[in-house]
């Protein structure tokens, strides 16, 4: 039978102000293969939320969402599957095109079973 590793959620942005750009903790997928995070903001934030990943540690590039992920000036949450992800990092960034709210987001993992 298959068997699947999974970490506990944990936070990578908690009680983010808003009034600016954000970028959460890096998590290392190097040994995972699906990668779930869920973002949650209240205010009336407006901008976009990306994901960016890395292969070398150094040079950043943010992966393709879709839909892609637009905040529109109300509370709100979202979640974001990435599914056998090949890259060593990644990491969650909002975007701020302007107002104001508090984000918080966590991320989970799952290696698939042999």
């Amino acid at each position: 039978m298959a068997r699947k590793n999974t970490s506990h959620s944990y936070p990578v942005i908690t009680a983010g102000d808003m009034s600016g750009s954000l970028t959460s903790a890096e998590t290392n997928v190097s040994y995972t293969d699906n990668v779930g995070y869920h973002a949650v903001w209240t205010g009336t934030p407006t901008g976009t939320i990306t994901v960016e990943a890395t292969i070398n540690g150094t040079d950043w590039d943010s992966l393709t969402l879709s839909p892609t992920i637009s905040l529109t000036g109300a509370a709100g949450s979202t979640l974001i599957s990435l599914n056998q992800i090949p890259y060593e990092t990644v990491r969650l960034k909002y975007n701020r095109a302007s107002s104001t709210g508090t984000l918080n987001v966590v991320v989970m993992t799952k290696t698939l079973g042999a």
